[in-house]
């Protein structure tokens, strides 16, 4: 291509293009990114890389949008506090006390009000003989003295008259002392014999009478003993059966305890279990919800907010379309869709001209 068609193609560009120039694919890529339009030339078929009117815009706009949403910053969700935080109340059941009306009660003990009757013990301890003995010894023994203060008597007198040992004095102690002392003696174990006799005649009435009164205290005691093992009997027979049917209520009170306590017990087991139940379906489900729930929100209140920038780019598009249909009735198409592309993604995002895009100037 000479020189002169060069040139006359180069004077065929728009805006401020004015050159002509051998590009590759990838440098094409990178003048578009760097803001060209990439249109083609409706006069010479030739791509075109004029820098768009609206970039500034675009940029602002992108670069607004872009701090707009970086000072939406996710609210931090509150730390777990759990509702169910005081654990139920185990009220201590009462010790069970058992009853025992038979423990004071005792088995009536008899007790005889005499004891065995002694055996009649009679004069000398029943030694008759022994009585006797005693009974004579006093005369016995009063005789003997006197025998003897004779003897003393006899002999001071047959001394005195030179008779000591004589005849006279043989005869008289024979006569008259021996005689008499043994005279005396046998009347003395006479006395003695019938007197023994007649107390112990007294004294064995005295035992019969003995014998017959403490054996019929014996029957008394004995009748009084049958009764008593009769009653008593009777007695143990009546206290095994209470003690028997107390024991049964007994047992039964104390089921009734055990009953109870176990059904306080189950009672503040299920509490528990239904306590840590919510406890545990508050902080593994209802907290873990919320605080997805909550961070959703926060991101659809992000999302809203990029939303509504974007929603916010009609002016913008509509601002483009007149540009290119001044600037070429037959380009606007492309324009427009490009435009309406920038607004998706750099957010198409502004209301009004002068607090989104500043004092950028129009071209």
């Amino acid at each position: 291509m000479n020189p002169r068609m060069t040139g006359l193609l180069a004077s065929k560009g728009r805006a401020n293009d004015s050159l002509l120039a051998h590009i590759s694919p990838r440098e094409a890529m990178i003048l578009k990114m760097m803001g060209g339009s990439g249109t083609k030339n409706p006069k010479t078929g030739l791509l075109e890389f004029a820098e768009d009117p609206y970039e500034p815009y675009i940029k602002n706009a992108m670069q607004t949008a872009q701090n707009i949403l970086a000072a939406s910053r996710l609210s931090a969700y509150p730390s777990y506090v759990p509702q169910q935080a005081n654990a139920p109340s185990r009220v201590s059941y009462f010790d069970y006390t058992p009853s025992a009306p038979m423990s004071q009660i005792q088995a009536p003990n008899y007790k005889m009000t005499a004891g065995d009757t002694k055996p009649w013990q009679g004069l000398m301890g029943g030694d008759y003989n022994a009585l006797q003995t005693a009974l004579t010894t006093p005369g016995a023994n009063a005789a003997q003295g006197a025998y003897q203060q004779g003897q003393q008597n006899l002999t001071n007198a047959m001394g005195g008259r030179g008779l000591y040992g004589s005849s006279i004095m043989q005869n008289q102690q024979t006569q008259g002392l021996d005689k008499v002392y043994q005279q005396a003696l046998a009347d003395n174990a006479a006395k003695a014999a019938a007197t023994r006799y007649g107390m112990q005649s007294e004294d064995l009435a005295r035992q019969n009478a003995y014998n017959q009164a403490a054996r019929a205290q014996d029957l008394t005691r004995e009748q009084a003993m049958n009764q008593y093992q009769t009653t008593e009997t009777a007695g143990l027979r009546g206290q095994a059966y209470d003690t028997a049917r107390i024991g049964q209520a007994e047992a039964a009170q104390q089921n009734l305890y055990n009953q109870g306590r176990q059904q306080t017990e189950q009672t503040w087991q299920n509490l528990m279990t239904d306590w840590q139940n919510k406890q545990n379906y508050e902080r593994n489900f209802l907290y873990p919800q919320a605080q997805q729930a909550f961070n959703q929100a926060q991101q659809e209140m992000i999302m809203n907010r990029a939303l509504a920038l974007a929603g916010a780019g009609a002016p913008l598009s509509g601002g483009a379309n007149l540009y290119n249909a001044y600037q070429n009735a037959s380009n606007a198409a492309n324009t427009n869709a490009w435009l309406q592309l920038a607004g998706g993604i750099g957010g198409g995002l502004l209301s009004n001209w002068g607090s989104i895009f500043g004092n950028v100037p129009i071209k």
